[in-house]
């Protein structure tokens, strides 16, 4: 038995686009509350069109950020933040290029760096008691160059993702001509 609830989910005839706001199935755009006069408005949006595209390019192509970690950033609900993508193109617009943009450029360049392996220096620090200011203080006693050896793992990846056809795990074979298998009946026969 169907609920009465789940029966009219089924029968929604709008979707929603996370760019384009809601729209019927056909793609003509479905009347919101905002769209009718009669309506009362309700509360004023913390959304500035001159700041939160801006930010929100920023936090995502320098630190990666989610619909969660920008909603916290911007005091707001995720539902909020999915909303203004619904509604605000040029917002949409900001957190899709920032988001390719970390993907791309810091991502991808953090796995070739590791599939070609490179050099770092480690520092290392103790905490020291300092007796001209009676004070545990942290020190730096030594600085080691090293070098991070290729990651195979990652070489792998790379080329995979790079070039699948050559690199991919499956590899396709066309075999032509004919197969002929002559059975030798050993059995019975005295030697």
């Amino acid at each position: 038995m169907i609920f009465p609830f789940f029966h009219s989910i089924l029968e929604l005839n709008f979707i929603l686009s996370p760019c384009q706001g809601l729209s019927y199935r056909d793609g003509s755009p479905k009347e919101t509350f905002r769209d009718r006069e009669k309506m009362p408005a309700g509360r004023p949006t913390k959304y500035d069109p001159e700041k939160h595209p801006q930010l929100a390019y920023e936090f995502c192509a320098e630190n990666g950020f989610t619909d969660k970690k920008l909603a916290k950033a911007f005091a707001v609900d995720v539902a909020t933040v999915q909303r203004w993508k619904a509604n605000h193109p040029e917002f949409c617009d900001s957190v899709k290029k920032g988001k390719d943009e970390f993907d791309t450029g810091k991502v991808e360049n953090s796995l070739l760096r590791r599939s070609r392996g490179f050099g770092f220096t480690e520092k290392t620090f103790e905490q020291i008691f300092n007796k001209q200011t009676n004070k545990l203080e942290m020190v730096e006693t030594k600085r080691v160059k090293k070098l991070m050896a290729p990651d195979p793992t990652s070489m792998i990846f790379w080329l995979k993702n790079r070039n699948p056809e050559r690199w991919r795990d499956k590899q396709d074979f066309k075999l032509e001509g004919d197969l002929s298998i002559n059975l030798i009946d050993s059995f019975g026969k005295d030697e």
